[in-house]
């Protein structure tokens, strides 16, 4: 009976810390979608995407360390596509002077 309840509690905590991780790994998608990384980084982004749902079939099958693997990788990848983006808007903006006019490229 204890050793039961015991096995319950951590399958309960295993399942819930998989939700965290696919939970953090939503935010980074959502959050990627602030800088439109669909569009200037599509790659990072689907692949992030693509894990991610890969994350909650796993949770459904009930595999919840692959899930964990799943969400920490697509949330990586969501952070990298929000990197990248804003790493482009760095770049394309234009520096200024000391005057306060853009410097022409």
């Amino acid at each position: 009976m204890v050793e039961q309840m015991e096995a319950d509690r951590k399958a309960a905590a295993e399942k819930s810390e998989t939700a965290d991780k696919i939970s953090a790994a939503e935010l980074a998608l959502k959050t990627a979608d602030t800088v439109q990384a669909s569009t200037y980084a599509n790659a990072a982004y689907t692949a992030a995407a693509d894990t991610l749902a890969r994350a909650e079939a796993e949770l459904q099958q009930g595999n919840f360390r692959a899930a964990q693997m799943s969400a920490d990788i697509a949330q990586e990848e969501g952070r990298g596509g929000r990197r990248r983006r804003a790493a482009d808007l760095r770049r394309k903006r234009p520096r200024l002077t000391t005057t306060g006019r853009a410097l022409i490229r």
